[in-house]
This record gives C-alpha cells, structure tokens and sequence, in this order.
C-alpha cells in the first residue's frame, strides 16, 4: 500500500509543473527581449519573462528585436537544439509591445 502511495504522489508532482502552461505547449505572458550573451550566444534572442523563465525566440520578427523592450507574448515549445543551448527553444506565436 505504502509503494502504491508513493507511487500516486510521484505522478502527480511529476505533472504538476505542466499546469503552469496553456494546452498544446503554449506559453503565455509578459517579459522582456534580451539579446543573448557574447561567444555561442552571440546572435540569440531571448525573452526573459515576468515569473523568472527564459526561452530562447526562433522566431523573432525584426520589429521585436529590440534589447530592453516589454512585451505581452505566447510561445509554442519546440524542441531544437540550438549552438546556445542555455535556454529552451521556442516559437513565437503572437507578440505585440507593451
């Protein structure tokens, strides 16, 4: 009894960090562009958002590609590794500033 506990309390703790997130992998909030760091990173996109998490944007449109800019965003996962590879890929699936 105790394993089948223990077991029920894994899955749901397993599962408890993708509530967080709308269905279908998508994103929603606010933050802010960031361009990414220098070697590796030089080049990168980022959107630092409001809760603490970064992701970095495959798919940034040139209007948005300002350093310090506010914006509202949804992304969508997409699994890719990028030369960065020190923040989670993402596309952007609507963004519009604040």
């Amino acid at each position: 009894m105790k394993r089948l506990i223990a077991l029920a309390l894994f899955g749901v703790l397993a599962v408890l960090p993708a509530c967080r997130e709308r269905p279908l992998g998508l994103i929603v909030g606010t933050g802010t562009i960031h361009h990414g760091g220098g070697g590796e990173c030089t080049g990168v996109w980022i959107v630092h958002d409001d809760s603490g998490r970064e992701y970095e944007l495959i798919s940034l449109a040139a209007e948005f590609r300002q350093d310090e800019l506010r914006v509202r965003f949804t992304l969508r996962k997409r699994p890719v590794v990028s030369i960065c590879m020190r923040w989670e890929t993402v596309d952007v699936v609507s963004m519009t500033k604040l």
